[in-house]
């Protein structure tokens, strides 16, 4: 969906099964790796989430991938998940402080700061240490 987070997520209670989340913002939605959804649901640029809710979610991600294809492979998903969190965070902290500073929307700032958290923690992955080597010094 390329914008999968929770203000574009819904509980829908009087609904059953599947169909009690709904989801919002889809319009511009596109069909990309599973690992960029994961990724901003695990890694929420407004909601705080501890790092033991992001294993657990994409636990139980790739556990569900994994029972139902038997050609899923977790460590390529683990990478992808990297360099996807990682471009999202970037991303994110571009848009927040585009709109905290020359729009004039100063709610944005509070987020900044647990992003930049994440994408410092996103790039200890291995794969990610040639990019972390240029970053270091900018956030």
């Amino acid at each position: 969906m390329r914008d999968f987070h929770s203000p574009n997520i819904l509980w829908r209670a009087e609904a059953s099964g599947t169909d009690r989340v709904g989801v919002l913002d889809f319009q511009d939605a596109l069909i990309g790796h599973p690992a960029y959804d994961v990724a901003s649901l695990a890694q929420d640029a407004r909601a705080p989430l501890t790092q033991a809710d992001e294993l657990r979610l994409k636990a139980r991600y790739i556990a569900g991938r994994c029972a139902g294809d038997a050609n899923f492979d977790p460590q390529v998903f683990e990478t992808a998940y990297a360099v996807f969190a990682a471009q999202r965070a970037t991303k994110v902290l571009g848009a927040f402080t585009r709109l905290a500073v020359a729009e004039g929307k100063p709610g944005y700032q509070r987020h900044r700061e647990r992003l930049k958290a994440l994408l410092r923690r996103t790039l200890s992955h291995p794969v990610l240490s040639p990019l972390r080597v240029w970053y270091e010094p900018h956030i």
